[in-house]
Formats: structure tokens, C-alpha cells, sequence
């Protein structure tokens, strides 16, 4: 079975239930969304962000990132850092060779969270890099002349307002 861990240094304690019922960042939310997929699909997904303890929702179990021993990462298929390339030290120091390690990021080319790809050994730590946009990721291209595989996750609309797609039609269209 395929196994993919997303870790989030954000601070911000959420499960896969938390956009349902309440608001979160746009990548939380994505990272929340693509891992109920998922495990619908036989994935095992593990979620290690702000969580004061251990938690499950949806078949995702979320960890506490300052608990969380990071050696079993090791185990991983994927490990993706969440919103900030500061991770990636420590990451790839915890995974297998290997292992792809990408960066899935919501920030401009120009914030704070992900200056450090400013340094080519910070860079070559991932894998890979996931964008929102593809203005986003030309933007990252130029800024820190990445050289590794680049793909773009666009927004998506909140699972909860799914349900009023096969209404809305009916309600603009008298």
C-alpha cells in the first residue's frame, strides 16, 4: 500500500474534518481534501501539523508535529512539506534517499516561508515543487531557477458548497 505523509509546520492543528467545519488556509484545506481521496482510493495518508494530540477523521490519522517521531517517515512512499521550504532540511534528513520529498505552497515567490530555495542546497533537498497557479510556479521558476519537476494543483472549490453545484443551475436559471 502506498503511504504519503504531509507535514505542516504551520502551526495551525487540523484533521481532515476541520474544513468542514470551519475555515482554514487554502493549502490546508487542498491537503485535507486530496488526502480524503486518497484513502478512498487504498492510500495510507498520514497528517502531521499544529494537533496538541493525536487525532483521527476520515481514515487520516493527525499527529502532533512536535511529538511526532520523524524517523518513521522513513516508511513513506512520499512525504510532502506543506507551505514552507524550511522543512526540507529536516525532512530529507529524516526519509529515505530515495524518497520524493516535494514542496506543496500557497506563497508567493516573495514571502518569508519560502526564501531558503534562495540557497541551492536548500533546493536540491526536494523533489519536486506543487503550485497553486501557474503564475505561481513561472514566478518560482524565474525566482529561484528551479530545475526539478514543477506541477500545478489549482484551487478548487470548498467540499461543503459541492452540494449547491446541482442547485445553483436551478436558482440562476428561472
Amino acid at each position: 500500500m502506498l503511504k504519503v505523509a504531509f507535514v505542516d509546520n504551520a502551526g495551525l492543528p487540523y484533521t481532515l474534518d476541520t474544513p468542514y467545519s470551519q475555515p482554514l488556509g487554502g493549502i490546508q484545506s487542498a491537503v485535507c481534501y486530496l488526502a480524503e481521496s486518497l484513502v478512498q482510493q487504498g492510500v495510507e495518508c498520514l497528517l502531521i501539523n499544529g494537533v496538541t494530540q493525536t487525532l483521527s477523521a476520515r481514515g487520516v490519522t493527525a499527529y502532533s508535529i512536535q511529538n511526532f517521531p520523524m524517523h518513521e517517515l522513513q516508511s513513506c512512499d512520499v512525504v510532502v512539506a506543506v507551505g514552507s521550504a524550511n522543512l526540507g532540511g529536516a525532512l530529507r534528513g529524516a526519509i529515505a534517499e530515495k524518497t520524493p520529498l516535494l514542496l506543496w505552497t500557497g506563497h508567493a515567490h516573495d514571502q518569508d516561508a519560502v526564501q531558503a530555495l534562495s540557497d541551492p542546497v536548500v533546493r536540491g533537498q526536494f523533489t519536486g515543487f506543487v503550485f497553486v497557479s501557474e503564475w505561481q510556479k513561472n514566478h518560482y521558476q524565474t525566482r529561484f531557477q528551479l530545475d526539478r519537476s514543477c506541477f500545478v494543483l489549482r484551487n478548487a472549490i470548498s467540499m461543503p458548497f459541492m452540494a449547491l453545484l446541482d442547485e445553483a443551475p436551478a436558482k440562476i436559471n428561472p
